[in-house]
């Protein structure tokens, strides 16, 4: 602030977006007043300024832009992403799931990083990562040859390289889809099937077994 020595004492409002957000005051012999902003998130993002008065407002009262504006855009170390499943959420064992991964907004990465990787996570394990594909802004994973160890919830999830500051069991993506791989029971009912024609046939070649030595025992010839 320039010009105001004749003021003995007076008030420095932080506005966001043209709304107060933080007031300190401010000696006469002192032209610089510091704010700070502690443990920034995603809704600090915004159009700042700062304006005195020598009136004491609320913060919250107070509804006007300075002469000047700074832009602060906060981002995400990681940013949750939209998945979805190329066919049913129901499978057998045996057939490749296709999963897409799609982002939709505008992509804000830190340190303008180019190289934006993509990670399909069941639970809270990431299982697989791929290159995400900026111009068509989406990434496809495939499970081949499903079991039904792979049933359960899935998400995906974006990260640019080298931006990475958090544990992997905090990040989520923006939904999740759920995958149930069903046992096949065919293999199954033919091995049953099968066992059950072998005791039929052990019995039956048994009983003409026995049949044939009591008949050669009753009917010999003297």
């Amino acid at each position: 602030m320039f010009g105001q020595k004749k003021y003995p004492s007076f008030y420095v409002y932080l506005l966001k977006d043209g709304q107060g957000f933080q007031k300190s005051n401010q000696k006469q012999n002192l032209d610089d007043v510091l704010f700070t902003i502690s443990n920034v998130h995603l809704d600090h993002s915004g159009n700042y300024s700062c304006l005195y008065s020598t009136t004491n407002y609320n913060p919250s009262d107070v509804e006007r832009k300075g002469q000047d504006v700074a832009v602060i855009l906060v981002i995400p170390n990681f940013i949750p992403a939209e998945l979805s499943i190329a066919g049913p959420f129901t499978v057998h064992e045996g057939s490749n799931v296709e999963f897409k991964c799609i982002f939709s907004e505008i992509l804000h990465t830190l340190n303008n990083c180019q190289l934006i990787y993509c990670y399909l996570k069941k639970n809270e394990t990431i299982l697989q990562v791929q290159v995400f594909d900026l111009a068509q802004m989406e990434a496809s994973f495939t499970i081949e040859g499903a079991v039904s160890r792979d049933s359960g919830p899935y998400s995906c999830l974006l990260l640019p390289s080298k931006c990475f500051q958090k544990q992997w069991n905090e990040l989520q993506g923006i939904n999740t889809v759920i995958l149930e791989v069903k046992e096949d029971l065919i293999p199954w009912a033919a091995l049953s099937c099968g066992i059950t024609f072998l005791i039929l046939l052990f019995i039956l070649c048994l009983g003409w077994f026995v049949y044939r030595n009591c008949f050669k025992v009753l009917y010999k010839p003297w």
